[in-house]
């Protein structure tokens, strides 16, 4: 009897899960699923966390590098979890991979959306508290780490200085 209880698929993994175990083809489905459940076990070898296995057309791999080595080109990951609790654990890592995925696309648009407001050579003033400083805008931040940051030349100094989009309070012409 398998130990492994719950395992989290995404529909590429499956699709390579069943292309592991094609051979069984003849066999029920419980018997399918049972021989899908033994062979994760075998690759989980006790552990108590879950653990990632890569799912290749060829079979199922412990690592990806395992999977490279063995031929495969395309490989998706599979959770194997043992308890329920783990697998609540491996449900919320997902959301977690899924809503970082979503800040990555959310940062991308921030970051566009900003260099389209204020394109190189735009000239902006820019709110410090009490006064304000008008930068012409020379460059922007990483899209990733701090999309709404933008790099000027200060107009008065000509010193180069990063401010952010929502300190900017005009566009001056």
């Amino acid at each position: 009897m398998s130990r492994i209880q719950h395992i989290i698929l995404t529909e590429a993994s499956l699709e390579h899960v069943l292309s592991a175990v094609r051979g069984l083809h003849d066999m029920s489905t419980e018997l399918i699923a049972e021989e899908v459940f033994r062979q994760m076990s075998e690759l989980a070898a006790h552990r108590l966390t879950p653990m990632t296995i890569w799912c290749g057309r060829g079979g199922l791999y412990q690592s990806k590098l395992d999977a490279i080595h063995n031929g495969e080109q395309l490989v998706e990951s599979a959770i194997l979890v043992d308890t329920p609790d783990l697998a609540e654990l491996a449900i919320d890592m997902t959301e977690a991979n899924d809503a970082r995925k979503a800040a990555d696309f959310a940062n991308r648009r921030y970051s566009e959306a900003v260099k389209r407001t204020y394109p190189k050579g735009t000239k902006v003033r820019v709110g410090t508290g009490d006064s304000s400083i008008t930068f012409t805008v020379t460059g922007y931040g990483s899209g990733h780490s701090s999309p709404g940051k933008l790099y000027g030349t200060n107009m008065t100094t000509g010193k180069i200085q990063h401010f952010y989009h929502s300190d900017a309070m005009e566009v001056v012409e």
